[in-house]
């Protein structure tokens, strides 16, 4: 298993758009490698990786308007600590070349995948993206519960026949 790995393998289990979820992956992937981000520092306090992190929760933040909560389940983080990445942001934006230079390159995945950066912050566009998003998630959910019910009548039906054939044998 590589960082990548190691760091995203949780990401299919946390309710968000499919587009969102391409775009997390692709921001984690274009960072990671141009970091060169190792294992063994996923998950430390290492400066290297925690700016690397500050950077992509800043990106998703800033870009694809997801909640500080999302983005805390992203990282396996409290949404505090994503609260905090966000305000550290700014300040290593604007003095550290490297930082800014790893941000840029995960604004140009963002960038990639057609997103409107400069979009205004409008209760009104925000509100209708939370309900497109939340739309979205309910879907996925509902065809999920709608599989598993169907598995499970199939399992009900297979184990009324072997308890109806059990019966039979036993003259019950």
């Amino acid at each position: 298993i590589d960082s990548l790995s190691l760091s995203t393998n949780h990401i299919d289990d946390i309710f968000m758009s499919s587009k969102d979820r391409e775009i997390v992956l692709s921001i984690f992937k274009a960072v990671y490698n141009h970091r060169g981000v190792r294992i063994d520092i996923i998950g430390t306090r290492h400066r290297h990786y925690v700016d690397t992190c500050i950077a992509i929760a800043s990106c998703i933040r800033n870009n694809l308007y997801l909640s500080f909560k999302v983005i805390g389940e992203i990282f396996n983080k409290h949404h505090a600590t994503i609260i905090y990445y966000c305000k550290n942001h700014k300040a290593l934006y604007s003095y550290d070349k490297e930082y800014i230079e790893m941000y840029e390159i995960a604004e140009k995945v963002v960038d990639s995948y057609g997103i409107n950066r400069n979009m205004p912050h409008t209760p009104l566009k925000e509100d209708t993206y939370y309900r497109m998003h939340v739309n979205d998630i309910l879907r996925r959910e509902n065809k999920s519960l709608r599989d598993n019910l169907i598995r499970c009548e199939k399992r009900i039906e297979t184990l009324t026949g072997k308890i109806q054939k059990l019966s039979n044998i036993s003259n019950w």
